[in-house]
């Protein structure tokens, strides 16, 4: 459910912020583990509400200030992907 999967995203913050997330088997990466929250909420809607489609997308690897703007794709255009 939604409530879970929030109960658990908190959970990953609280050994975050307690520095306890590798002892407790979390993974090193928090924005892993937010595409991760992202994707399985996706999922939790999709069966929620089986009359509506639901969908998440990813952009590609675009040129930002997060990424020291490495990306070879203008932010603009991984925006407008999911359009077509």
């Amino acid at each position: 459910t939604v409530s879970e999967l929030s109960s658990l995203m908190d959970e990953f913050v609280r050994c975050v912020n307690d520095e306890s997330y590798t002892s407790k088997g979390w993974p090193t990466t928090c924005y892993g583990m937010s595409k991760l929250g992202l994707i399985a909420l996706t999922r939790v809607l999709a069966r929620q509400h089986p009359d509506m489609m639901v969908n998440s997308v990813d952009p590609g690897y675009c040129c930002t200030d997060q990424n020291n703007n490495q990306g070879p794709v203008d932010a603009a255009d991984g925006a407008y992907t999911p359009y077509l």
